[in-house]
């Protein structure tokens, strides 16, 4: 079998300014930097062979952190099938400012619900195709070939990769805290 190991960037200016990131680039703080090495030592004994990316540098650093102790690791493979959601009109703004101009219920149906994305962005349903995709993709890659696969992603990432792999309900996964720079581990 294959190993997963999948996890969340290292924390974001955005994430400790309680800004929405989506899509839009934003630099780890120096706890992220902090998160993505101790992350690191997590793994360092694992066997990682090949490693998925997103195009955002949050997920690249993170991952570059991961990889500093394996040099086994064959191949770097960026996939924006696995990039945070965008969250289109409110992406970039303050969580404070996005519930005083389209007030607190709006916030919480745009950030939390699985079906309702924000004006111009994408649901988790709408992001869910393409991360099953991506995980049809892995099986048919890796399974049964004893493979170590790292994967750098984001939260709404993550959060529909665990729902899909744990086969689970909307209703936990949303219910899902998706902590940075923390792994879970599959086996394919």
């Amino acid at each position: 079998m294959s190993t997963i190991y999948l996890f969340r960037h290292g924390q974001t200016y955005h994430n400790k300014k309680r800004k929405i990131s989506g899509i839009t680039e934003t630099k780890r703080t120096p706890l992220g930097i902090k998160q993505s090495q101790n992350l690191a030592i997590l793994l360092k004994n694992k066997k990682i062979h090949f490693a998925y990316q997103s195009p955002l540098l949050r997920s690249k650093n993170t991952l570059k952190s991961v990889l500093k102790y394996h040099p086994e690791c064959k191949k770097i493979i960026t996939d924006n099938r696995i990039a945070e959601r965008s969250y289109g009109q409110i992406e970039n703004m303050f969580y404070r400012q996005v519930i005083k101009k389209y007030g607190k219920r709006n916030y919480k149906l745009w950030r939390y619900s699985y079906f309702t994305p924000p004006p111009g962005g994408q649901s988790f349903a709408d992001i869910e195709p393409g991360i099953l995709d991506f995980i049809n993709q892995l099986k048919e890659k890796y399974q049964n070939k004893k493979q170590g696969i790292a994967i750098s992603a984001h939260c709404g990432s993550v959060r529909i990769f665990r729902k899909i792999v744990e086969k689970t309900s909307v209703k936990t996964a949303l219910s899902w805290e998706i902590p940075n720079a923390r792994y879970f581990q599959y086996q394919f």
